[in-house]
């Protein structure tokens, strides 16, 4: 085929068309589809704002509800709204008095978890552009990535600390940060591992 060509399923594409003209074969999916909208009328409006703003509004309106959790070996830790935004501005106060301007890079490196969570909303309401690392990539693939992207600071998983303690220094990395938010309010324990 020649290069440029869009490469669309075909059914799939009569099936959207049908759907926007109301010609859907399956009405009891369009009813599933309309009473999901039903329920989602009950949320607050927010329109379109940037992600930095997520918490905040979230907080507002949410507050003292779970926002997230993660089994701790004992049973679940939570955090509510209010706690990850208080966590969120704590990341994204300690970036900028790191000398972190907009559109600098800041990578994450780590499992899915709140702390993930955190640092990437944190680095975004900072105003920086966040690297996620993908945690299942080689050595040389993370190096590479944190490398060719120019990341200032690096937020890292424990569980990765001594792969990178391995590697070959990266030249615009000046500091990695251990994250451990989810065990204190804040970003009190985040510890440098290089400068």
């Amino acid at each position: 085929m020649a290069c440029g060509t869009n490469f669309i399923d075909s059914s799939l594409f009569k099936h959207i068309t049908d759907y926007e003209r109301g010609r859907t074969r399956d009405q009891s999916r369009v009813r599933r589809v309309q009473t999901m909208a039903d329920k989602d009328q009950q949320r607050p409006e927010r329109g379109i704002f940037p992600l930095s703003d997520l918490t905040r509004k979230s907080a507002k309106d949410f507050g003292d509800r779970p926002a997230m959790r993660i089994w701790d070996g004992k049973g679940y830790s939570e955090s509510t709204y209010s706690q990850l935004h208080d966590r969120v501005l704590a990341v994204a106060r300690w970036l900028i008095g790191q000398g972190i301007e907009s559109g600098d890079r800041v990578a994450v490196l780590g499992n899915n978890s709140p702390d993930w969570a955190t640092s990437y909303l944190g680095i975004q309401t900072a105003g920086a552009i966040c690297v996620p690392v993908d945690s299942l990539m080689p050595p040389a693939g993370i190096r590479h990535i944190i490398s060719d992207s120019g990341s200032k600071i690096l937020f890292v998983g424990e569980k990765f600390l001594s792969m990178l303690d391995e590697m070959e220094p990266i030249k615009t990395l000046e500091t990695t940060v251990w994250f451990n938010l989810t065990t204190a309010p804040g970003v009190k324990n985040l510890r440098r591992s290089q400068e």
